[in-house]
């Protein structure tokens, strides 16, 4: 879960390079969901993190219009 919120704020660090304005990055929908999951996803249902992280990436590819690859951590 603690990779998930680093992926999160590596790729915010790119698209603020790539000028998508803060106050996007803040609306993303999928934050809510992250916030979550800590209490809502239990250890044996991790694919629902997976599926979640894969949210957080399309959300910003869509946010950058670059299409960004999907690097789900380990």
């Amino acid at each position: 879960m603690m990779k998930m919120f680093v992926q999160d704020h590596q790729e915010a660090l790119k698209s603020l390079r790539n000028n998508v304005p803060l106050p996007k990055l803040r609306s993303m929908q999928v934050i809510s969901k992250m916030l979550r999951s800590k209490f809502a996803i239990k250890n044996e249902e991790l694919p629902k993190l997976d599926a979640i992280i894969s949210e957080m990436f399309a959300e910003f590819a869509a946010l950058s219009g670059v299409k960004q690859e999907l690097k789900i951590a380990e």
